[in-house]
């Protein structure tokens, strides 16, 4: 009998290796984000909230709708806003957070989009995404002086 008669095994042996790490890096993720970070996008490193400034915007999507490619659609949708009291009912809007990579320096930001409904937060997604995209929204937030 040669190598190919122990072929299932090898292959279930590899899937389970696989699966292994997925899950490892599935509880790191997890276990990141219940203490406030994430992990980099780049090098998988623990990343830290880069400042105490969290921004708000304003988002064209309402209820259930659904956009794919977040990345592309926040990044040309979003409106900054100044508080909660600005978001019209049945609207959208998110928190965005930036963050900074503690091994490589590399910047990201984490969108938290969400419908309030009667003062309460209703999750619809949250997203890890680069900072470059973001970076002009976060600039226009600053310049309305809202960072005081």
């Amino acid at each position: 009998m040669g190598w190919l008669y122990y072929m299932p095994e090898i292959l279930f042996v590899i899937a389970a290796v696989i699966a292994v790490f997925g899950v490892i890096s599935l509880i790191r993720a997890l276990a990141a984000d219940t203490e406030g970070k994430i992990l980099c996008r780049k090098c998988q490193a623990p990343a830290v909230k880069s400042s105490t400034r969290t921004y708000l915007f304003l988002i064209p999507a309402s209820f259930e709708q659904e956009y794919g490619d977040p990345e592309g659609y926040l990044s040309r949708n979003m409106k900054p806003i100044a508080g909660k009291e600005q978001i019209p009912t049945g609207r959208r809007a998110c928190w965005l957070e930036v963050f900074t990579c503690t091994k490589c320096d590399e910047r990201q930001v984490r969108i938290k989009d969400f419908l309030q409904v009667r003062g309460e937060e209703y999750l619809k997604g949250t997203y890890i995404l680069p900072y470059e995209p973001f970076r002009p929204l976060t600039e226009q937030w600053e310049e309305m002086n809202w960072g005081r």
